[in-house]
């Protein structure tokens, strides 16, 4: 920017407008549910980037030590993200819901949660073509939905929590014996093989 130059100082400060317009525009992509176009600029591609890594970021508990606008509205719909997420695990249905990362990350989750039990896994060239919001209730379902199933062997496919092991009465269940029992048995046992061999002697 040259200070004695009005007509490159418009210039200047016309195309900073055009690019903070921009890097807004992709903010509110992602906040909206949706992607910047694939023709989308530069900067609204990394407005929507910066958003998507505020809102993983303040999902998983942490924070950028210096965020850009991008990241702290990404960090300030967190809520809406974990509110979305923990429907999904009880098995309720957002899609009424006003808030488009609440409906997104409850609709994404739960059929995550369902894919996993199903074994139909999205592949990471898949998960790209994802909506960045969707990305990560995607990305944090499946993790959290394989470490369930890791555990208990398989998962509720709507609700994403760990199932209960088989009923009681499938089970195979082994009583122990006392050891009065186990003394008697003995003793029938050792009954047994000695009358056995006094009628083989006597034959």
């Amino acid at each position: 920017m040259n200070g004695a130059d009005p007509l490159a100082n418009y210039a200047y400060k016309a195309e900073m407008d055009s690019l903070k317009t921009k890097y807004k525009a992709g903010i509110q992509d992602v906040a909206a549910g949706t992607s910047p176009a694939t023709t989308a600029s530069d900067a609204e591609k990394q407005g929507a980037n910066d958003y998507t890594n505020g809102s993983n970021v303040a999902v998983n508990g942490k924070t950028i030590t210096i965020p850009t606008s991008g990241n702290k509205a990404g960090e300030a719909a967190a809520g809406s993200f974990k509110k979305g997420y923990q429907d999904a695990v009880d098995g309720k249905n957002d899609s009424t819901s006003t808030d488009p990362v609440q409906k997104a990350t409850q609709e994404v989750a739960s059929q995550t949660f369902k894919g996993v039990t199903n074994s139909t896994i999205k592949t990471p060239d898949e998960i790209k073509t994802m909506n960045p919001v969707a990305q990560v209730a995607y990305q944090k379902a499946e993790q959290e939905a394989e470490a369930d199933t890791a555990k208990a062997g398989y998962t509720d496919g709507q609700s994403g929590k760990k199932l209960h092991q088989r009923t009681q009465a499938t089970r195979l269940v082994i009583v122990p014996v006392p050891m009065a029992v186990q003394r008697v048995l003995r003793i029938k046992v050792l009954f047994m093989f000695w009358f056995m061999t006094v009628a083989t002697t006597s034959c």
